[in-house]
């Protein structure tokens, strides 16, 4: 990761981005599908969460940013 960041969950600054496909559902019932779906797993804890520079992606990714 560029910027120093820690996990939410246990402080750990041992981070890894992961980048895959994933497809999610809607609240209006429609397959949403991201190529490059982006989000941070902590190797100490195992713990997985997007940052908001991950949300801001991922929601132009979907298309509805």
């Amino acid at each position: 990761m560029s910027e120093k960041e820690y996990c939410p969950f246990c402080d750990s600054t041992e981070l890894q981005l992961v980048t895959i496909a994933e497809t999610f559902t809607n609240r209006a019932g429609e397959k949403i599908k991201i190529k490059n779906f982006e989000y941070t797993l902590c190797n100490d804890c195992d713990e997985e969460f997007v940052t908001a520079k991950q949300a801001r992606h991922n929601e132009k990714e979907a298309g509805i940013a």
